[in-house]
């Protein structure tokens, strides 16, 4: 496993403790499909499944952190987290886990996305009218 800064290593388990949240909501929505659930747990699949969409998008949120940082640092001539995740990907195909394999197309996936969005859209632009002296 590549070495990250411990600034990464925090955003990497802050993504990590974010897929976990997700791996349970979708484990209790799960138990609701069971045929041995009783009538109150099948009421709750609703709830449950606003608790996996809100726990998908923490996730995500947590792997734009990560790929904001792995910007920060490719722009600093450092690629650790690059190399980290990268990394991951490799493990998560090498060993084809469904867990490491969920949280790249529900978390890492969509957060290159959404960085390309703001990028398309100029988010990340700099305003050289405030931008001060060259």
């Amino acid at each position: 496993m590549p070495d990250v800064s411990q600034s990464a290593q925090e955003l990497i388990l802050s993504m990590f403790d974010a897929a976990g949240i997700y791996f349970e909501a979708l484990s209790k929505l799960l138990k609701t499909l069971s045929p041995d659930a009783g009538k109150s747990l099948r009421k709750k699949k609703a709830s449950l499944q606003k608790e996996i969409e809100d726990a998908k998008s923490n996730l995500t949120n947590a792997c734009v952190e990560l790929v904001v940082e792995a910007m920060r640092e490719k722009l600093e001539g450092k690629k650790g987290v690059i190399d980290w995740l990268t990394w991951f990907q490799d493990e998560a195909q090498r060993t084809n886990d469904y867990g490491l394999l969920d949280i790249l197309e529900i978390g890492i996936k969509p957060a290159f996305q959404r960085i390309d969005a703001a990028i398309e859209e100029g988010a990340f632009r700099q305003d050289l009218s405030s931008a001060g002296p060259l």
